[in-house]
């Protein structure tokens, strides 16, 4: 696409927008407010915005729809620029979800947990942060651990300190195995676990008090001869097997899917 066609796109006066996926290299200063206009469509609910440039984002951020709910943002930047706003977001933005499931870096965390983020964390339902799990303990996210239904997380990298019990509101856990459990509806693990903790797993989480739905993302025939090493789970039918769900966020929050090329 022509960078004419994409201006074009952008200044099209949209009249009922739902979604956007946003890939931006290298904005010319002239192209920012037409992106911002596209952005800021009033009907617009979800977004996913990758840039390289973090000046170019964080403007671009700025002036958002005040609509918008659903959100996955990257930074790709090895970029040292710091987030130094004069003045708070003219119009907050209010989430239902947020996807932060890579490594945003550091320059994006700190835009994250500025006072001046135009993003608001208070009505957070889902969210993904995959190694990002010191966001979870900001004071900025505060708000959010009271209202997070749907959490997805890495468990290997969470720091000392994160108690699964301060989100009261936790139904469902998405996690890679390891880490804390909690009172939850359901756990989804994806693969297979590590032979050397078949035992464990199974005497842990056949041991709580409510019995959740332990959902595997795996090949069927990984699954069945996995879970003869889970004896408990399969005898308080616990265990169920998943198809691979790599755009399970999308489909959780009505977000933009990425485009298959044609060799998929």
């Amino acid at each position: 696409m022509s960078t004419e066609t994409f201006l074009a796109i952008c200044t099209f006066p949209f009249t009922r927008l739902d979604g956007v996926w946003l890939i931006l290299r290298r904005l010319k200063p002239s192209e920012i407010p037409i992106v911002q206009r596209l952005l800021g469509c009033p009907t617009l609910r979800r977004a996913r915005i990758v840039c390289d440039e973090p000046s170019s984002f964080f403007q671009i951020m700025d002036r958002c729809s005040a609509a918008l709910g659903h959100v996955m943002v990257f930074c790709s930047t090895r970029s040292k620029e710091r987030f130094c706003p004069s003045q708070p977001s003219a119009t907050p933005i209010r989430l239902e979800s947020l996807d932060l499931n890579t490594l945003v870096g550091e320059v994006l965390r700190d835009w994250l947990m500025h006072p001046f983020c135009p993003l608001d964390f208070s009505a957070l339902k889902t969210v993904s942060v995959g190694r990002n799990t010191e966001i979870l303990q900001s004071d900025k996210f505060a708000p959010a651990r009271q209202t997070i239904e749907t959490l997805e997380l890495e468990a290997s990298n969470v720091k000392p300190g994160l108690d699964l019990s301060s989100f009261p509101a936790l139904q469902v856990l998405r996690m890679d195995p390891g880490g804390g459990w909690c009172r939850i509806l359901k756990i989804i693990i994806v693969g297979s676990l590590d032979t050397t903790t078949h035992e464990l797993f199974d005497a842990e989480l056949s041991s709580l008090p409510i019995s959740p739905t332990i959902e595997f993302e795996i090949h069927p025939p990984f699954y069945a001869s996995m879970i003869t090493s889970l004896p408990r789970l399969m005898s308080k039918n616990m265990l169920h097997c998943a198809k691979e769900s790599p755009e399970w966020f999308s489909h959780l929050t009505g977000m933009p899917i990425k485009p298959r090329s044609t060799s998929d």
